[in-house]
């Protein structure tokens, strides 16, 4: 993945409603603690998909939804019951019976942190961004691959939105051909806060070829660079410290032959956090590997000679 220039990746489970805290990656490191740069960026949540509603009438909220308010309404009366049992301390405090799931929701709940809501269409990522709204949450969405219907909304909120795969397609029979390629570009241009991902991480090395095919369905060069980069930083609210080069951020960033969008551009060196690392894989070792034995090989005989 590193060969392609990502250096970096946010991390999840895959299943289950509440999927718990994501993780920002780094590409470098022997240990979980030393390739984690946020253990908890956002909470992961899969959003529950909302039908087409018949002709006439409004889409109806999922009864999963139900579940989603009781853990963040039992998060914060248990917020509420750990401040009180704190303030009295003594013998109450010590004998207040911690709830770490609990515990570990409240501060999503509070609004304090980002959640991640997992939606793709578009009644879906309304009824997301109308949930947020109700419980306060600061929202990032993810996926959101039939967004672009409703851009206007989410460009009012300047959303914060990881968007992709590029590479899939349409969601409906009725959908251009290209509207997931466009997608990003008209989110962007609506005034969202745009990073691109796959999704897969079996494609994750694709991502800066998905890329260059929003900037040739109108997002252009400059601004399909920028999902990888300071977009996809401001999209998750890290941007502080990584997604650009300037002073007092991260030292994140790699040396290109070509353009690094582009299958013919190659990634030379690369660094992160300052430190240079290792751009190789088991294709390079084979590669290297056989062109050495290759190198050893005598000259084939000229014609005429034999043995």
């Amino acid at each position: 993945t590193r060969l392609t220039g990502i250096g970096h990746a946010l991390t999840s489970t895959v299943s289950g409603r509440i999927r718990g805290q994501a993780a920002l990656i780094q590409m470098d490191g022997d240990t979980t603690e030393e390739m984690v740069v946020v253990p908890d960026i956002a909470l992961h949540i899969a959003f529950p998909g909302v039908k087409k509603a018949k002709p006439g009438e409004a889409p109806s909220r999922p009864k999963q939804v139900e579940e989603l308010d009781r853990w963040m309404d039992d998060a914060l009366e248990y917020g509420n019951v750990m401040e009180e049992a704190r303030k009295a301390g003594g013998e109450t405090w010590a004998r207040f019976h911690r709830d770490s799931k609990l515990e570990a929701l409240l501060p999503y709940a509070l609004g304090k942190k980002p959640v991640i809501l997992d939606a793709n269409g578009p009644f879906s990522v309304m009824a997301a961004r109308n949930w947020a709204k109700e419980r306060s949450l600061d929202p990032i969405y993810m996926g959101a691959m039939g967004a672009w219907k409703i851009a206007g909304f989410l460009g009012a909120d300047q959303a914060r939105i990881l968007t992709g795969s590029v590479h899939s397609l349409p969601r409906s029979n009725n959908d251009p051909f290209d509207s997931p390629y466009r997608n990003a570009g008209i989110l962007a241009a609506s005034g969202c806060r745009v990073g691109l991902r796959t999704g897969d991480t079996h494609v994750a090395r694709n991502l800066p070829f998905q890329a260059a095919t929003a900037g040739a369905h109108g997002a252009g060069p400059n601004q399909s660079l920028h999902f990888l980069t300071l977009g996809a930083a401001e999209a998750l609210g890290i941007s502080d410290y990584t997604g650009s080069i300037e002073l007092g951020k991260a030292a994140n960033f790699f040396l290109a032959e070509g353009d690094p969008l582009d299958n013919k551009g190659q990634i030379r060196r690369m660094w992160l956090g300052g430190a240079e690392v290792l751009l190789e894989s088991e294709q390079t070792r084979l590669r290297d590997r056989y062109s050495e034995r290759i190198e050893r090989m005598p000259p084939p005989h000229s014609e005429g000679t034999q043995g």
